[in-house]
């Protein structure tokens, strides 16, 4: 009977061991990520500054054209790095993955081409603040038991409902241009729904992730890259979201 008992604790034991590195090692693969995409974002304008005082035309029109592409390319790599990692397709989850963050960081680059002596400083204070809201809904979704889909339901109404208001906003700015600013009240209250969805989906996928992880459903690499990929992305958003509000409001 003892025996048993102290089979039963050594097996719980493993079980906490094992989970608490899943949670190191997803995460770890968030910041590798996120580091790609800040780095590229920072250090890509001074690199076009380069080339535009080579040959402004050229150099202009390749950023640019990299920038179009980019845009271009983040649709293909979601539905990649989905499919992949279903199929357990390691590799192919982390090439599709790193080249979603590489595309990101071109597409932030635009915060800092123009205006870094503003942007620079206040996407630092929008990263220190996406890190402690991040971490607030993290904790609702680790905490919460059962499962947050009503969060999931919301948000994704939320996000919807963001998509109509940015679709009116650009017929509002194409036929009355001349009652827009560069930042309107339409603007904000955009900002504000989309940052709300985000928030409520990013305590669903931590949710999710421990209950899939409680299951034993994540077995294979590729699982923890997918998830790591969707923790990823809510961060970036919440990031981008955030850095909007900060930057409106100091110019």
């Amino acid at each position: 009977m003892d025996f048993m008992q102290q089979n039963l604790e050594t097996n719980t034991t493993v079980s906490k061991t094992s989970n608490a590195l899943a949670y190191v090692r997803v995460f770890l693969y968030m910041a590798l990520g996120l580091a790609i995409s800040c780095g590229i974002s920072i250090g890509l304008p001074s690199l076009f500054y380069y080339f535009m005082s080579l040959n402004p035309e050229v150099g202009f029109y390749s950023w640019i054209a990299i920038f179009a592409v980019s845009s271009i390319a983040q649709i293909f790599l979601i539905f990649l790095v989905n499919t992949k990692a279903i199929r357990g397709k390691t590799v192919g989850t982390w090439v599709s993955y790193i080249l979603y963050a590489v595309c990101m960081g071109i597409l932030m680059s635009v915060f800092f081409m123009f205006d870094s002596g503003v942007a620079l400083p206040t996407f630092a204070t929008a990263f220190g603040v996406t890190c402690l809201a991040f971490l607030v809904m993290a904790l609702i979704g680790f905490l919460t038991k059962g499962n947050l889909n009503i969060f999931a339901n919301i948000g994704l109404g939320l996000l919807f409902g963001g998509a109509m208001l940015v679709f009116a906003n650009f017929m509002l700015m194409l036929f009355m241009p001349a009652t827009y600013g560069t930042w309107t009240w339409l603007d904000w209250v955009i900002t504000f729904v989309m940052l709300i969805a985000i928030l409520l989906i990013t305590a669903y996928d931590m949710n999710r992730f421990k209950n899939d992880l409680n299951s034993g459903f994540i077995q294979n690499d590729s699982l923890f890259v997918y998830y790591a990929f969707n923790f990823y992305c809510d961060f970036i958003y919440i990031l981008i979201r955030i850095f909007i509000v900060l930057y409106a409001s100091r110019r």
